[in-house]
């Protein structure tokens, strides 16, 4: 079966998801697989814009999709935050909607 996830790009924390870009990813969206994945691509480069984080995965890197809200079906949810240069992941429960925090990060 499938690890789920989305991604919410936000240039500044305090953003409302409805003002961020939120991607989702089909497949190995784990830590260990999309986690190790946006922390490669943080660490690349110097993102001043949500948009221009989103073109690059989108178009560089595989699996990756612009959504208009939050799938129902994730696993896990991460939050890059541009102007905190934060990166935060937590587990999903998608039967009872609970969340666990897993890593935030600085990049």
């Amino acid at each position: 079966m499938s690890t789920r996830c989305n991604v919410i790009i936000k240039n500044d924390a305090s953003e409302r998801n409805s003002e961020s870009v939120i991607l989702y990813h089909h497949h190995d969206g784990y830590p260990e697989g999309v986690g190790e994945e946006l922390k490669k691509v943080l660490a690349q480069g110097t993102f001043s814009d949500k948009s221009e984080l989103s073109e690059v995965l989108v178009g560089d890197y595989d699996g990756y999709e612009v959504e208009d809200g939050l799938a129902g079906d994730i696993e896990y949810l991460y939050t890059i935050s541009l102007n905190q240069r934060q990166l935060k992941c937590q587990s999903i429960n998608i039967l009872t909607d609970e969340t666990k925090l897993v890593f935030i990060e600085r990049f």
